[in-house]
Order: structure tokens, then sequence, then C-alpha cells
């Protein structure tokens, strides 16, 4: 092989790992907005959250006797909520798949855990949820 054809041989390798690179990014803003549209309209909006990972975990602060909402893009995403108890200790205290409802006993560190089913062969976790409260 001479060095001109290793070069062409490299400079192909190279676009194609590129292209498909490119071809493998998430697009979550297209599944936040699916998950905006589901919103009930006697809800507000409050935030979103991109997933792209297989186990995604994300704190928020929740207002006592406040009613929320989770929606995930799919239903096969499994969403879990945890109130912080203090000490490094986690009490679950809501589980669904792609949609959860919680009304928040008290205020204080929650975590939304996000996980997609094992059964995806392509290991293509990609995705979005969003969280909405009462008026």
């Amino acid at each position: 092989m001479t060095k001109k054809t290793a070069l062409i041989l490299i400079i192909l390798l190279w676009g194609a790992t590129r292209q498909a690179t490119a071809q493998s990014t998430c697009d979550a803003q297209t599944f936040k907005d699916i998950c905006i549209k589901k919103i009930p309209e006697y809800f507000v909006f409050s935030k979103s959250y991109a997933l792209e990972k297989q186990v995604t975990e994300h704190e928020n602060i929740l207002t006592k006797l406040k009613a929320y909402i989770i929606i995930a893009d799919s239903y096969r995403t499994r969403i879990e909520i945890y109130k912080d108890e203090g000490r490094g200790i986690k009490t679950m205290v809501r589980t669904g798949e792609g949609y959860v409802s919680y009304v928040a006993p008290s205020t204080g560190k929650y975590f939304i855990k996000f996980t997609f089913d094992e059964s995806d062969e392509n290991n293509q976790f990609c995705g979005a949820a969003v969280l909405a409260f009462l008026r």
C-alpha cells in the first residue's frame, strides 16, 4: 500500500466516523417540545431535562402541598422521585413509567431519577422530560 492510498483510506474512515457520530447525537429539544404539549392546561411548565444517558438524576426543591407532574416523552422511561432525608439518606416517594404526579407533603430537596428501559438493544438513550406544577 502506498502512502497516498493509506492517506485516502484514513480520510475515508475519519469521514465515516464523523458522519456516524453526527447521526447519533440526541435532539432533546424535539422530545422536550413533545412533553410540553402533553402538560395539562391547568399546570405551569417549570423545568425540562435532557435524557441522554441510561440513568439521569436531577435535584429539585419542591414546595409543601404543591401538586407536580413529571412527563417523559416515552413510556420506556421509568421515573422515580426521592425525598432527601438528610445525611445522604433518600426515600423513594413515587414511581411511574413515562408520567408521575406527586403532591409534596413538605418543602425540601427531592431527586428525580430517569431510567431508560434496558431492553433498548441499540443503547440509544435520547429523550426529554418536563416538570410542571399546578397553578
